[in-house]
């Protein structure tokens, strides 16, 4: 199976690093992505999370308008709000990043329809997130917990 999530967008708002009780950066941030649809452009904007060092480098040299390239999966997670009710969220845990434009460019260039391709060719950073679920994974683990399930319980 896979999940795989490539974004290329604008920060909606200025970023914000926040520390975990024990001590870890977190960066969560929205994307604005543009896209065709029947001729007109829409606008998705897509939820993303990074832990640690990927955190605190974006934090400094990114912005709200800055144009980023993120990788990493689809995850979806539940807490329950200040009125008990269970909220749902969907965001993407970003594996890698890869800067589009310098953080004095992005002042003068806020079209998010900007020629995307120039910019992606030349990324000027890259970067690749360690995994913050690491720890959970064992080395003969690699795919997860092994099931004990016959093909008798399959339903197909």
């Amino acid at each position: 199976m896979l999940n795989k999530a490539i974004i290329i967008g604008r920060f909606t708002r200025d970023l914000e690093l926040r520390k975990t009780q024990n001590g870890k950066s977190v960066l969560s941030f929205s994307l604005a992505s543009s896209r065709k649809y029947g001729g007109n452009e829409q606008v998705d904007y897509v939820n993303c999370t990074v832990w640690e060092k990927g955190a605190e480098i974006i934090a400094q040299y990114m912005k709200k308008g800055s144009l980023i390239q993120v990788e990493g999966r689809n995850v979806s997670r539940s807490y329950d709000d200040k009125d008990g009710r269970k909220v749902y969220v969907q965001e993407v845990l970003v594996e890698s990043f890869n800067f589009l434009e310098s953080r004095s460019s992005s002042t003068q260039n806020t079209n998010p329809s900007s020629n995307y391709s120039n910019q992606y060719n030349t990324p000027q950073s890259n970067y690749t997130v360690s995994d913050p679920y690491a720890d959970f994974a064992s080395s003969d683990d690699q795919d997860g917990p092994l099931l004990d399930i016959s093909s008798d319980d399959l339903p197909f």
